[in-house]
């Protein structure tokens, strides 16, 4: 949307405003009062009654009256008309170009073929309940492996630590500023059809590759960087995004909890019985395996946009909520992003 479009938008709204509260001012401080209530020998009235104009006089008031509420209902749908339709290309645009860049950094990092031979930790699988990553400024691919254990292959030479303790596998670390460089890549293979108790997954400006994950529990932070996946299996998915990049598909989950900062992201699966979405000045896209009528709403916007199965519900909106007379809960919260939550049944 063009800047000069959304001030005369922004303008618009804060002179109807303007004009509605000084209606409001007058109407409570006795504007018509004060003309109705005039006695009837009052000059003006003597005037009018002069020319029989009276009821004419009356007349002409309730419909002055009547169009100035009617035009400011007609610019307060066009101006949200248009402020949707803006809106909508605006998330568009976002999701699109989001995806691109996922995908550019994706195939930028992965280019070369992945390693078929690993080093093997020992660490079986039986052993690790939970998984943890915390890794920054390098590429880490999630894959199968080919046995039983937990497998790690390292390309570059940043300082990388994993371990096993408590049943937990670590893998931490990032590129080293001055032997390292930023084509650092970590390849982590984990055993065919293994379940975690609990995912943790923490982005700080590289980029995660999550082929298949089963878990109980993921919780994926993405900073400034930039996490994809193929397919999550969770019972509740946690996804926190600053001013990264998330670009999720496959998801399966009982509860998804949503909250995006000035980043982008772009969920695209199924929620059994709760989503609970923010987003302050991002864009959050959400294509939901689901129909809207499995959900009932409570939306909250500010100075943002949230659109609904194609319904928005913009900034001269504040809390609404739609019963669907459904078992799922969906709570959306928006400040000065975009969110656009859409349905495949």
């Amino acid at each position: 949307m063009k800047k000069f479009g959304k001030i005369c938008l922004i303008a618009s709204a804060v002179l109807i405003l303007i004009g509605g509260t000084i209606c409001v001012l007058g109407f409570f401080s006795g504007g018509w009062r004060m003309v109705n209530e005039m006695e009837m020998d009052d000059d003006f009235w003597h005037f009018v009654s002069w020319f029989g104009g009276e009821d004419a006089v009356r007349n002409i008031r309730h419909e002055m009256t009547q169009e100035v509420r009617e035009e400011m209902e007609d610019i307060e749908e066009d101006i949200r008309e248009e402020w949707e339709d803006d809106i909508k290309d605006d998330i568009e645009e976002a999701m699109d170009e989001a995806g691109k860049d996922v995908r550019e950094a994706i195939l930028e990092e992965f280019a070369a073929d992945i390693p078929e031979e690993n080093e093997d930790t020992g660490i079986e699988a039986d052993k690790v309940k939970k998984l943890k990553i915390e890794i920054g400024g390098a590429a880490l691919c999630l894959m199968e492996s080919g046995n039983n254990n937990f497998g790690v292959k390292i390309d570059g030479k940043g300082d990388y630590q994993y371990y096993e303790s408590g049943g937990v596998f670590h893998l931490e670390g990032g590129y080293d500023r001055f032997t390292g460089n930023r084509n650092e890549k970590v390849y982590l293979y984990i055993p065919g059809g293994k379940n975690f108790d609990d995912v943790k997954i923490d982005v700080g400006g590289g980029v995660i590759s999550i082929g298949e994950l089963n878990a109980r529990e993921v919780e994926l932070n993405a900073g400034a960087g930039i996490i994809a996946s193929e397919k999550i299996n969770c019972s509740d998915l946690s996804v926190e995004v600053g001013a990264g990049e998330v670009v999720l598909e496959g998801i399966e989950a009982d509860e998804i909890d949503i909250e995006v900062g000035m980043g982008t992201a772009d969920i695209k699966g199924r929620a059994n019985r709760k989503i609970d979405a923010s987003c302050g000045m991002g864009y959050l896209s959400l294509q939901l395996d689901n129909a809207e009528t499995d959900f009932n709403y409570e939306i909250e916007c500010s100075a943002g946009a949230v659109s609904v199965g194609g319904k928005t519900y913009g900034a001269m909106m504040n809390e609404v909520n739609v019963d669907n007379k459904a078992s799922g809960k969906c709570f959306l919260e928006c400040s000065m992003g975009s969110i656009d939550v859409t349905f495949t049944k």
